[in-house]
């Protein structure tokens, strides 16, 4: 709930900066909106390897991997093994 109430107010900042400043600084405030919510996802998940069952954060760059539903295509750290790993909603 907490990080929707974070995105609402991200599309509602982004909207009245475009009404008070304009497309450019409308374009910039958008690429740190969408950098904020791909550390917001890195930093509250985990990945589950199907081979040995271990648990991992992803790095940056893999945000753009194959991923449909709760599976993503990586690579385990662990295990070396390349495939879907499932995502979990990491509770600290």
């Amino acid at each position: 709930m907490k990080s929707l109430l974070i995105y609402i107010g991200v599309i509602l900042g982004n909207i009245l900066v475009y009404i008070y400043l304009g497309e450019n600084v409308l374009l910039v405030t958008v690429i740190i909106s969408l950098v904020l919510a791909i550390l917001n996802h890195i930093n509250n998940h985990e990945y589950i390897c199907n081979n040995c069952k271990s648990k991992f954060r992803i790095k940056f760059y893999q945000i753009i991997s194959f991923h449909a539903g709760n599976y993503r295509k990586l690579k385990c750290p662990v295990c070396g093994v390349v495939g879907l790993a499932q995502e979990v909603k990491d509770i600290k």
